[in-house]
């Protein structure tokens, strides 16, 4: 007697995803030096959103050492500027984490950006940008690290270099409509050694004058 009808449908599927992935996967190859501006373009049109001025909400699970803190914070992105307000969070939480990204969109622009050839994560080869601020920049970023998904062009990880420590941010998304938006992110920060998981909520987008 052979196993139910449902399983082996569910089984096939499976492998077949695999076979797709395992396909995708192959056919991934390190850029060019001719391909890199492109891929860079791709980048910043896939996560173009984080252009547009915007309010959106925060809700942290913050661990630390034994301690843990649960709070909220409210992202208020106008022009170049991002900036939030966190209700509830620890005297020693960097609120630099919570604009990375939207600081992160803005190094195509500003920061001087190589390609470092391609990574794995979490089991899927990823394109490696590193980027340094140009002299008459102004961050407060010493350099950082972003991984590319290949086949979307968002940034999957985040690794940033800040005067008072690292960020280490692994993100997730998901789809409203025509927008692919920020869902989730999973990050540490050292030395401080906070581990932090973040869900972004309640995105309003709001039109410039």
């Amino acid at each position: 007697m052979g196993p139910p009808k449902g399983r082996v449908v569910k089984v096939l599927a499976v492998l077949v995803l695999f076979a797709w992935i395992a396909r995708v996967e192959a056919a991934v190859q390190p850029l060019r030096p001719d391909e890199v501006p492109e891929a860079l373009a791709r980048v910043a049109h896939a996560n173009r959103i984080y252009d547009r001025d915007m309010t959106v909400r925060q809700e942290y699970d913050v661990r630390a050492l034994l301690m843990r803190w649960q709070f909220t914070g409210t992202v208020r992105k106008e022009g170049a500027e991002a900036h939030v307000e966190l209700q509830g969070a620890p005297s020693f939480f960097p609120e630099d984490l919570s604009t990375t990204l939207f600081d992160v969109a803005q190094w195509l622009e500003t920061f001087d950006v190589e390609y470092q050839g391609l990574e794995a994560v979490e089991g899927r080869t990823h394109h490696v940008f590193r980027g340094e601020p140009r002299r008459d920049d102004g961050s407060s970023t010493r350099w950082g690290t972003i991984w590319v998904d290949p086949e979307t062009f968002l940034i999957d990880r985040i690794l940033v270099q800040y005067w008072w420590g690292r960020v280490t941010i692994q993100q997730g998304f998901r789809t409203e409509g025509e927008y692919v938006l920020l869902d989730r992110q999973s990050a540490r920060i050292d030395p401080l050694g906070i581990r932090a998981e973040v869900r972004w909520k309640d995105y309003r987008f709001v039109d410039r004058r």
